[in-house]
């Protein structure tokens, strides 16, 4: 599916509060859509709103993981309209630091 319709531009770090205890709230607008590309091969794109705009947002296994478990089932269609924390943190990827965005417990 086309996600242009949904978003622009793609949730990155600078978008995100860098602190921790003070996560970003996003809202999730749909269920997400499959993905696949060179970078990043298999993966899942949500389309979520931070502050009335609209991002898209493509989590890690670990964030995907902790969505989970905080709404009570891996059925993404039951975490639409929900809100999260997301915030950015500095992490070792592939031998090189880069900031990350992780999803608050």
């Amino acid at each position: 599916m086309d996600m242009s319709k949904y978003a622009k531009e793609w949730v990155n770090p600078e978008n995100l509060s860098a602190d921790s205890t003070k996560p970003t709230v996003a809202k999730i607008l749909n269920a997400g859509e499959p993905q696949e590309d060179e970078q990043y091969g298999k993966s899942v794109a949500f389309a979520v709103e931070i502050e009335g705009k609209e991002f898209s947002y493509r989590p890690n296994k670990t964030s995907i993981r902790i969505l989970a478990k905080k709404f009570g089932t891996s059925e993404s269609s039951a975490w639409v309209n929900k809100e999260i924390g997301l915030y950015a943190i500095q992490q070792v990827v592939s031998g090189k630091v880069k900031k990350v965005i992780f999803v608050a417990a």
